[in-house]
């Protein structure tokens, strides 16, 4: 629920006061940009340089077709071809409610993934 601000404001000339309704002022594009700059952000990592996995050469269908509605086909191939060569790949860079939802989805169809600051 929104709740309005008022000012209480006197004339100078009588006793007469009146209410007036403080409107939020719009941010200017540079104190946009300053607050996305000071947003701390994560890295959402899928590891499969696990000790106990085996080396991949081919990967499930189930995590190609979650990164591939989450990333794109692409990207979601780069990813995949990234985690065989170094065992890790970068998803996504984003602030961490969006990366943890990303964590989680990712958990939840078995990708081995870790959230890292950035």
């Amino acid at each position: 629920m929104r709740v309005p601000w008022f000012n209480w404001r006197t004339s100078v000339r009588g006793n007469d006061a009146s209410w007036t309704l403080c409107a939020p002022r719009e941010r200017t594009s540079d104190e946009v940009s300053l607050a996305l700059r000071l947003i701390p952000l994560y890295h959402v990592v899928l590891q499969v340089d696990d000790a106990h996995a085996p080396v991949r050469l081919c990967w499930p269908l189930g995590w190609r077709a979650t990164l591939t509605a989450m990333v794109g086909a692409e990207r979601a191939q780069r990813i995949l071809c990234d985690a065989h060569a170094t065992g890790a790949a970068v998803v996504a860079v984003c602030p961490r409610e969006l990366a943890e939802h990303y964590r989680d989805e990712l958990l939840r169809h078995a990708l081995p993934c870790v959230i890292t600051p950035a």
